[in-house]
């Protein structure tokens, strides 16, 4: 559904995220944080994308010019949408 929502924005309305999702989403990000600073902390290059740098991915394909060996937080993108994995 969210991948279907990001491609087709006007055709459905997601529904309201519940108490067990907003949960599963946390534990989820706690997780994304603890593997960051593993990968931070093994001294190996780490590229991280913000949230904030969403437009900008669009513009420049920053990840694919860096070749970093990890890509925290990388964007997928086709030609109808560009998703951002996790906050």
């Amino acid at each position: 559904m969210d991948r279907y929502y990001l491609e087709n924005p006007k055709m459905v309305t997601p529904d309201k995220e519940t108490e067990d999702q907003k949960l599963i989403a946390e534990i989820g990000n706690e997780h994304e944080r603890g593997m960051l600073k593993e990968f931070k902390a093994s001294g190996t290059k780490v590229v991280e994308i913000s949230k904030d740098e969403f437009q900008l991915l669009r513009k420049h394909a920053l990840p694919n010019k860096s070749k970093a060996p990890i890509i925290y937080q990388a964007a997928l993108s086709d030609d109808r949408s560009l998703a951002l994995q996790t906050s």
